[in-house]
């Protein structure tokens, strides 16, 4: 199974503009599934949001799916928004990697939600 972005713990979440930092967090990119934006095992720094924030199209946001009894966090670009639908998409060079999500989604046994916006990204170059 392809293991999903997890919230880092034990990471300094560097600065950014305009964010208090009580609202940014980091989520490390275990995958490739976003790999043409970020480097897997590098960390997309997000802001949290809530329900009424609007996003734009190439927003790349935190988002949770809920389905079947499972809970995926995964990072996903923002690929429409009209009349109340938005698409988002994973943005990988592997075609394998691409999936797409919908909110609302269409599915009954299925609720996706936008926890948080990435404004930043950082990745380690220090040696293992």
């Amino acid at each position: 199974t392809t293991e999903q972005p997890r919230v880092a713990r034990n990471v300094g979440v560097p600065s950014t503009r305009n964010h208090n930092n009580d609202d940014r967090f980091a989520v490390r990119l275990a995958d490739a599934s976003m790999n043409k934006l970020f480097a897997q095992g590098s960390y997309a720094i997000c802001v949290h949001t809530d329900e009424e924030e609007k996003f734009r199209v190439g927003d790349v946001v935190y988002v949770e799916r809920l389905r079947d009894g499972l809970m995926e966090l995964s990072l996903r670009r923002v690929a429409a928004a009209t009349a109340g639908v938005m698409k988002l998409t994973t943005c990988s060079v592997d075609p394998k990697l691409r999936q797409e999500l919908t909110i609302p989604s269409p599915r009954k046994d299925e609720h996706v939600r936008i926890l948080g916006r990435a404004v930043g990204k950082y990745e380690d170059f220090s040696p293992v």
